[in-house]
């Protein structure tokens, strides 16, 4: 009798390993890191060179991280970089600041972040890398909207592509 609960209790410490290593698996694939990789960017049919991104799948939805930088760069905003985690630009007659320490991005004198979650997002994304910020692209499709440059951004998983277009 004894060597039986014995083999039982082996079989469900087995058992258990096996569920601790499935869950550690699992988590691990649905991480974004595990299941991103590098894509092409170009904007309004022109590609964007150096620009580093990342595609990636949450549930059937093609998403990006986009380096914002290069991007306001590739549609042509004159940066004005005014120390090493700021940088300015001028729209429509409106000077906006972008704030690489803090991750903000608002008008000069304003206090609303274009770099805030947008409402019902579930990509959220957005982190410094060296001198670069990057993005969700849900999150820089608004913040473009919201700052008067409404842009399409059309995601391609399988070809790894992300077209950004200006609307207007």
């Amino acid at each position: 009798m004894k060597r039986i609960g014995v083999f039982f209790t082996a079989i469900l410490l087995i058992l258990m390993v096996v569920l601790l290593i499935t869950f550690l698996v699992i988590r691990s694939s649905t991480t974004n890191d595990s299941n991103k990789s590098q894509g092409r960017l170009e904007i309004n049919g022109k590609p964007v060179r150096k620009a580093e991104i990342s595609i990636y799948k949450v549930e059937s939805r093609d998403c990006a991280n986009l380096p914002l930088i290069r991007v306001l760069q590739a549609l042509g905003f004159d940066l004005e970089w005014v120390n090493k985690d700021t940088v300015h630009f001028i729209l429509d007659g409106k000077e906006y600041s972008l704030s690489l320490e803090e991750l903000r991005l608002n008008e000069i004198g304003g206090k609303f972040n274009y770099l805030d979650c947008p409402p019902g997002s579930y990509t959220y994304f957005c982190e410094r890398q060296g001198d670069e910020v990057y993005v969700d692209d849900v999150t820089l499709e608004v913040a473009f909207i919201e700052i008067g440059v409404p842009i399409r951004i059309s995601i391609d998983y399988d070809d790894q592509r992300v077209d950004i277009y200006t609307m207007g």
